[in-house]
């Protein structure tokens, strides 16, 4: 219960962003909270790259003629800080730390 309670707070509905807030950024947070590690950099590269383009030149807005639009609720990001935060809730939920350290 306190695992989902604290993942459930940075994947709230209307969150989801195609190149900022996706499954593979759930799968990223949740494979550093259960086993210490990121999602394999194979899986996060191209996602990485869309957003850096689409921020820079709209490359995905215009690509998708303007069906895709950033979500700001998903501004700013990050699986690292979200594992380190439902890290955090999870421990004080045990009483102590949490058994898997963290990666980033």
């Amino acid at each position: 219960p306190a695992f989902e309670s604290a993942v459930k707070k940075h994947f709230a509905p209307g969150t989801y962003d195609l190149l900022r807030k996706n499954c593979n950024s759930f799968s990223d947070t949740a494979l550093q909270l259960i086993t210490g590690k990121r999602l394999d950099e194979k899986y996060r590269r191209l996602e990485a790259l869309g957003h850096k383009v689409d921020k820079k030149v709209s490359f995905v807005q215009r690509a998708t003629a303007g069906a895709y639009a950033p979500n700001p609720r998903a501004g700013g990001f990050d699986p690292c800080l979200a594992a380190r935060s439902c890290h955090r809730e999870v421990s004080a939920a045990a009483d102590g730390p949490a058994r898997v350290p963290l990666c980033c």
